[in-house]
């Protein structure tokens, strides 16, 4: 994520929040699996849970995204992505002593035509404004 001079945040694709509930998974590292809550043509960011004895323990190697709504069945499979941010949720409060919420925010890598097309008919059936 880019800003400009004021500081003002720039992107290259517009974000949506999600409407449905949705869950995004990285892999191989399973660390990272969470409740989707945007969605852009570029990336998406999503909350998790995260034990503090853990650590954000940062992956190495290529990393692939899977989005499911479970409710239909549905999933975006096996999405070449990076990880952007990953850091405490803003809105985090410790429901536990030892339990964090992080928000992460990955990128996509390339795309092919078919999960493009799958990820436009998420957007527009399940993001707000999509």
């Amino acid at each position: 994520m880019s800003h400009d001079e004021g500081g003002a945040e720039k992107r290259r694709f517009q974000r949506f929040p999600v409407r449905d509930l949705a869950f995004a998974v990285l892999e191989p590292y399973f660390g990272r699996l969470g409740q989707l809550k945007d969605v852009s043509r570029g990336g998406v960011g999503f909350e998790y849970v995260e034990f503090e004895e853990a650590g954000p323990e940062r992956p190495t190697g290529p990393l692939r995204l899977e989005v499911m709504r479970l409710a239909e069945g549905f999933c975006l499979q096996d999405f070449p992505c990076r990880i952007v941010y990953d850091e405490k949720s803003p809105n985090a409060s410790a429901l536990v002593h030892s339990v964090i919420t992080r928000r992460c925010g990955v990128a996509f890598g390339s795309l092919s035509a078919e999960q493009e097309t799958d990820l436009d008919q998420f957007i527009t059936s399940h993001a707000l404004s999509g």
